[in-house]
């Protein structure tokens, strides 16, 4: 159940409803609040995408996107017309697709945000700042990573001209999928497309044709990919792989960690062993959570990536963004908001906890594996 009165929603209508300079401030700042927050809560989707300080990156992608949505026009007025026809936009799509917006009056936005109750502002208003600010992101990635930029943009526009691209609409990102796909099912993992994407072609184009015959439904995975996932993998074959058997070594063997026999770009093999720890950090606090270890219901994607990174810097496998953050520090990165206060109450031993698991589990083994994978060495 939405909570009444949220302080974004109030600020919503009174900078609508009355605007004023003073009412675009607060409205901003409470909006900026929100941005920051859902960029961080999707922590490990970006982190793959900047090698630096990816706060620093969520910070400025965040302010491009209030200082674009709440321009005044005419200046001092506090009238905000691009944010205006945004929320206009956003309340009509939601309305198309079926969502209980209600009528959006003629165009009449002052009318709607009277009428309409504050979940229904709420929904609208968290579905434009999370679009506004997935497009700030990629458009800080593209900034601080151009060639990679450049060759998205190929590979995308690839896909649009076979019909292939798809906007998936559960926040996952933009999907690449065959004509008989399944989005009920799963996509196919970085270490698939790795599999026939890693070797064997001259240019791009051999590579996406390749990729096409491979977007077909079977066994677990639904015939779609991600984006961003076949941009990564593209861009490590062109700039030379890397094998990883230094690495391999470095980690215990109950992991079962595998290369393919022509080797592995060194960032998808340390995502592998990653994963497999957000797989068992992730349910060891799903556990907690259902026996009532937490006091509300816990924030799995921060936590989650707490732990991940915690037991992989015993690998030397830590994100180079974290820059050996404290647990601490990474919590309130990740959960803006929160005071030493709440996190020593509420996280620190149930961090500590689960940690521990997660190490002990990975040091018995226990028949801890990977997805299989054919034509590999151990």
């Amino acid at each position: 159940m939405e909570k009444p009165d949220r302080p974004e929603i109030r600020a919503l209508r009174d900078a609508i409803l009355r605007p004023s300079a003073a009412a675009r401030e607060a409205f901003a700042r409470e909006c900026l609040i929100l941005v920051r927050a859902y960029l961080m809560g999707n922590w490990p989707r970006w982190s793959l995408w900047f090698n630096g300080d990816l706060s620093d990156a969520v910070e400025s992608a965040a302010s491009q996107v209030v200082a674009s949505l709440f321009r005044e026009e005419p200046e001092g007025s506090g009238r905000l017309p691009v944010f205006q026809k945004r929320l206009l936009e956003t309340l009509h799509a939601c309305s198309c697709r079926g969502m209980p917006v209600g009528p959006v009056l003629d165009g009449d936005l002052e009318e709607a945000v009277r009428t309409l109750d504050d979940g229904t502002l709420g929904m609208a208003l968290r579905r434009l700042l999370r679009l506004q600010g997935e497009q700030g992101m990629n458009e800080e990635w593209g900034i601080r990573h151009p060639e990679k930029a450049r060759l998205r943009r190929r590979v995308r526009d690839w896909a649009v001209a076979r019909g292939m691209l798809y906007r998936n609409g559960d926040g996952r990102g933009t999907l690449l999928a065959g004509r008989d796909c399944d989005l009920r099912l799963r996509p196919l993992s970085l270490d698939e497309l790795f599999e026939f994407l890693g070797a064997g072609w001259a240019d791009e184009g051999e590579a996406l044709g390749r990729l096409a015959d491979h977007l077909s439904p079977g066994g677990a995975q639904g015939g779609y990919c991600f984006l961003n996932d076949v941009v990564r993998v593209l861009f490590e074959v062109m700039t030379g792989r890397i094998t990883s058997e230094g690495l391999a070594g470095a980690i215990p063997g109950a992991l079962g960690v595998r290369l393919t026999q022509g080797g592995l770009p060194e960032s998808i093999f340390i995502e592998r062993v990653r994963e497999r720890m957000r797989f068992l950090a992730r349910g060891y606090l799903e556990q907690d959570a259902v026996k009532g270890k937490f006091t509300d219901s816990p924030p799995l994607a921060a936590l989650t990536e707490i732990v991940t990174e915690m037991v992989c810097r015993d690998w030397g496998m830590g994100r180079p963004a974290w820059d050996q953050r404290s647990q601490e520090e990474m919590a309130m990165i990740l959960l803006p908001g929160l005071t030493p206060e709440e996190y020593a109450r509420e996280y620190r031993s149930r961090l500590d906890y689960v940690i521990r698991r997660v190490r002990a589990r990975v040091g018995r083994g226990d028949g801890i594996s990977l997805l299989d994978m054919h034509d590999v060495v151990a």
